[in-house]
This record gives structure tokens, C-alpha cells and sequence, in this order.
């Protein structure tokens, strides 16, 4: 019996098109069949290096769903053991940098009385 599951992992681009075309980087990884539920794959996709997930995908039979929960985990781990391997997709959300201001991050400088120059 297949103990390590092969997972491909396509993350750190998007979808292009509608019909499931995916741009990006891609990493494979393993996966223990026994433990391989989704709490499992969102801890290698983090290992990954990414903080924030916005969707994960899986390819099953030519068809895309989403992995929510562990119940699709288990599908995907099924999928993996009958097919040898299973593509998941990481799609991350947007986001932007926070930028400061600085002019309104620093206070303006007061004179300790009304004779006294400002710097």
C-alpha cells in the first residue's frame, strides 16, 4: 500500500483563463497518506513560505474544486494514491503594502514659549 502520496503544488501565480491554466512556480512535495488531511496541506503550503492563503484548488478527473475542509483532503489523498499524484493549486490573495505618510507620521515640532525659534 502507497504510504507517501506524491502532491504537486502550483502556487505563486494565478489562473489565466477559464479553463483552469495556471501560471506560476511549482513544488513537489510528500505527503503521508495516513495524516494527509487539510490542517496537512495548508502546513506545506505555508512551508512554502507564504503567510496568507486566499484559495487552495485540486485537479480531480480534469475537473477543479476547492479544498475547504477535510473531506475534499481525503479525495485528494484518494486521488493521489489511484493516479500516483495529484496537482494542487495555491491561489494567494492580493495585497497591497501599507505606506505611512510621513509628513503626517511626525509631529510637528512646538516652541517652549512664543519667543523661542522653531528648528
Amino acid at each position: 500500500m502507497v504510504r507517501d502520496l506524491n502532491v504537486h503544488f502550483h502556487h505563486g501565480g494565478q489562473f489565466v483563463d477559464d479553463n483552469g491554466t495556471y501560471v506560476g512556480s511549482f513544488k513537489k512535495n510528500k505527503c503521508d497518506y495516513d495524516v494527509c488531511g487539510y490542517f496537512e496541506i495548508v502546513d506545506l503550503v505555508t512551508k512554502l513560505g507564504y503567510i496568507e492563503i486566499g484559495e487552495i484548488w485540486y485537479d480531480f478527473a480534469g475537473q477543479l474544486k476547492p479544498l475547504t475542509d477535510d473531506f475534499a483532503a481525503i479525495e485528494v489523498a484518494n486521488w493521489a494514491r489511484t493516479n500516483g499524484k495529484v496537482d494542487v493549486y495555491v491561489v494567494h490573495p492580493i495585497t497591497q503594502p501599507d505606506f505611512v505618510n510621513m509628513d503626517e507620521a511626525q509631529p510637528e515640532p512646538m516652541a517652549q514659549n512664543e519667543n523661542e525659534a522653531l528648528p
